[in-house]
């Protein structure tokens, strides 16, 4: 069968696997494009995960834009020094919390923007933190159906 020294490394294979499973999963999802002088929707869904304390994401902001709240799921919004806070200081029992704003973007802005970001959260008095997927927003006087990907 197994021998003492297998099941001491199953059983920590098993409680790394473990951890793994149970950090919250993060998913960043926006407009591919936008307009210079109007807005950018942008939307996180965070699979809590058994996740139950604080958490917050902090995501960039390009210089010269702001932002909008579209839907708060319980989280206070903040912002400074090119980012964006979404602080939950209790976490909603949902599996799966959706958070949306929009970023106006100045009328003289040109080129692309790389938003990216991260999710803080506390387990067992530690602090962890999850980097989010990055999205690019292609800026354009006009839109095109066709973006590569």
């Amino acid at each position: 069968m197994f021998s003492k020294n297998n099941s001491l490394i199953f059983l920590c294979l098993l409680l790394s696997f473990s951890s793994l499973i149970a950090q919250p999963q993060i998913e960043l999802r926006g407009s591919k494009q936008a307009r210079p002088g109007y807005g950018a929707g942008l939307k996180i869904k965070i699979a809590r995960n058994g996740v139950t304390g604080l958490m917050r994401f902090v995501s960039n902001i390009p210089k010269d834009c702001s932002i909008n709240e579209l839907n708060v799921s319980s989280a206070t919004i903040s912002t400074s020094d090119n980012e964006m806070r979404a602080v939950w200081l209790s976490v909603p029992l949902k599996d799966t919390i959706f958070q949306e704003w929009e970023m106006k973007i100045p009328e003289n802005a040109k080129g692309k923007y790389t938003i990216n970001g991260h999710l803080e959260y506390f387990k067992d008095g530690i602090k962890h933190s999850v980097p989010s997927n990055s999205i690019e927003i292609h800026l354009s006087p006009y839109f095109t159906r066709y973006l590569e990907d």
